[in-house]
């Protein structure tokens, strides 16, 4: 996350992690005490005023408006909350490298177009939280999707925006929507349904907006995702596959050769070691062959 005087630039790719998120009604005379926000926090004014401090900047958060917390700000409230005064939030990190043709601006604090809308989208992401059957991957596209939402209501206000920036939102949508099928076969009707695009229309904004096909972003997806599973060295590689979305692992591990230009179990070996220098080897990581020298393959 990167902060200006009036601005957030929040990355998507990696997928911004869930810490916490919920509702809440508070009573008459309540508010929010000195703390240190450790992660980001958004905030979102359904009913009645909400006035905090954020690095010593006023804000006044009427229904309707969100504010960003970022990590690492010193906040409080400063005037008792009214009874039945709502409001709804999200507690989320971002990890990883940043990658390019994934980042939302908004403003630290916004007005909400639609908050209906955005609340929908909200109600989503706790209906993934109760159910508790959701995958981690699904968790963190619904912080993604909520983001999204609101970058794609402050675009919206911009009367002045370029067709330019449309498509760029409009990628940003496309990707949250790749990764959710990531260990599934490439759709690029269902993805575009999804999007509510016409298949051919989506192509040519995606390409246009991002400089890679959709078939060339989905593999380079897939390719990052293995990276991180090969790194953690707790699956074999035949398990790997499928996670992104290669039922042969003999093909993955030729397609991740032609993208990387190392097998996936010399790329395993070889982070694994750099990161354990002591010899602390995870459960699949595969020893040098002893007469070649060289990681043997899965």
């Amino acid at each position: 996350m990167v902060a200006s005087e009036d601005s957030i630039s929040i990355h998507l790719d990696p997928l911004p992690v869930l810490v916490g998120a919920g509702e809440c009604v508070v009573r008459a005379g309540w508010i929010h005490s000195k703390e240190c926000q450790p992660h980001h926090k958004l905030l979102v004014s359904e009913q009645g005023v909400f006035h905090i401090v954020v690095d010593e900047e006023p804000i006044s958060l009427q229904p309707g408006q969100y504010a960003i917390v970022p990590s690492g700000s010193l906040w409080e409230g400063t005037s008792p909350a009214c009874e039945g005064d709502r409001f709804w939030w999200i507690i989320f990190d971002e990890s990883g490298a940043k990658t390019l043709h994934s980042e939302v601006r908004l403003p630290i604090v916004g007005s909400l177009e639609d908050p209906e809308a955005a609340k929908r989208v909200f109600e989503r992401l706790l209906w993934r939280i109760h159910q508790k059957s959701g995958s981690q991957l699904g968790l963190q596209l619904g912080v993604a999707e909520v983001i999204w939402e609101l970058g794609r209501q402050a675009s919206g206000r911009k009367k002045e925006q370029s067709a330019g920036n449309k498509g760029h939102m409009l990628a940003q949508e496309i990707i949250l929507h790749l990764r959710a099928y990531l260990a599934e076969p490439m759709d690029v009707r269902r993805v575009a349904a999804d999007c509510g695009l016409h298949p051919e229309y989506m192509r040519k904004v995606f390409k246009e907006a991002t400089g890679r096909t959709l078939q060339q972003y989905v593999r380079w997806l897939r390719m990052e995702q293995a990276k991180r599973l090969l790194e953690r060295g707790e699956l074999r590689i035949s398990e790997i596959a499928p996670q992104v979305g290669y039922e042969d692992a003999g093909y993955f591990s030729k397609m991740f050769h032609k993208e990387t230009g190392v097998w996936p179990s010399e790329f395993r070996f070889h982070q694994i070691v750099t990161q354990n220098p002591d010899g602390e080897f995870y459960p699949f990581v595969d020893r040098p062959d002893p007469l070649t020298h060289k990681p043997r393959r899965d």
